[in-house]
């Protein structure tokens, strides 16, 4: 059986290692950004409609259901799946 009174102590590097921050973490802030503003884009086909580029719905439709923006959007704002 385990002693769960026991101490743990950590070195200096340990805990550097364990708060480290992965080059996507650090990144993770600059990618949301950009994902939000790449919304909706033109239609080369259809004159003044907008699209999204991820799911292929136009504009005045929403969002498909399972648009992986959407998706991504809403993990890594720690929130559930995003309906259009």
């Amino acid at each position: 059986m385990h002693n769960f009174n026991e101490k743990v102590t950590f070195s200096a590097s340990d805990v550097n290692q364990m708060t480290q921050r992965t080059p996507l973490e650090k990144a993770a802030p600059d990618l949301l950004k950009v994902l939000r503003q790449m919304e909706w884009l033109p239609d080369d086909d259809i004159q003044g409609k907008l699209y999204c580029p991820w799911c292929g719905n136009y504009q005045e439709s929403g969002h498909a259901g399972d648009c992986v923006r959407q998706a991504a959007i809403a993990k890594a704002e720690g929130s559930g799946p995003v309906r259009a």
